[in-house]
């Protein structure tokens, strides 16, 4: 069955802008606008990260994208998707595509955090003397950025076949340390 794609809840839009205002609010200052897309195949998951399945990605789009879209103003197009009137209505900087199954399996709690995610890789550009870059037609320049770490691809036989000697086993308890520090680290701040 072919992957199709469709419109989000407005809760899950409500949702990412909360998460804007409340972790990211140099986006929500800038006027960053980024829309949702759902993505649904009832045979495979159908989203990918260098071949894995995975919750979503986020993308920048192009400037020729942007143009169209802030041209755009008919029933069904993705500028329908209007961000809060804070923003620019008719414009979108950055389009998060979700696992429409995954996401709606998820606590709220959950559904926030893998926004928060997601928008931690978008940056904004910026020019000698701190000030912010905008591209030809006057929005914000983004760039995307890698997280603090990658947890790498891995192979359940070679796991299997190699225990904790394996690559992704090790991988993994990496990525756990730092985790497990990071979560260490933010309980001593609250105290």
């Amino acid at each position: 069955m072919p992957t199709t794609f469709g419109q989000p809840e407005a809760i899950d839009i409500e949702l990412l802008y909360t998460v804007m205002v409340d972790s990211h609010k140099h986006l929500w200052d800038a006027r960053v606008s980024v829309g949702i897309l759902m993505a649904d195949n009832e045979e495979s998951r159908p989203i990918k990260k260098n071949g894995a399945p995975c919750i979503g990605k986020i993308v920048i789009l192009p400037l020729w994208l942007r143009a169209l879209i802030g041209g755009c103003d008919y029933s069904g197009s993705l500028s329908m998707q209007r961000p809060p009137a804070e923003l620019e209505a008719g414009t979108m900087d950055a389009l998060l595509i979700l696992d429409r199954r995954e996401f709606m399996e998820m606590t709220s709690e959950q559904k926030q955090a893998a926004i928060d995610h997601y928008l931690s890789h978008v940056t904004l550009t910026k020019e000698e003397g701190n000030n912010l870059k905008r591209d030809d037609l006057g929005r914000p320049k983004l760039k995307l950025r890698n997280g603090d770490w990658d947890g790498s691809d891995g192979f359940i036989d070679v796991v299997k076949r190699w225990g904790d000697d394996a690559p992704e086993y090790r991988s993994a308890e990496r990525v756990m340390r730092i985790a497990r520090a990071s979560v260490e680290e933010h309980k001593q701040e609250a105290r």
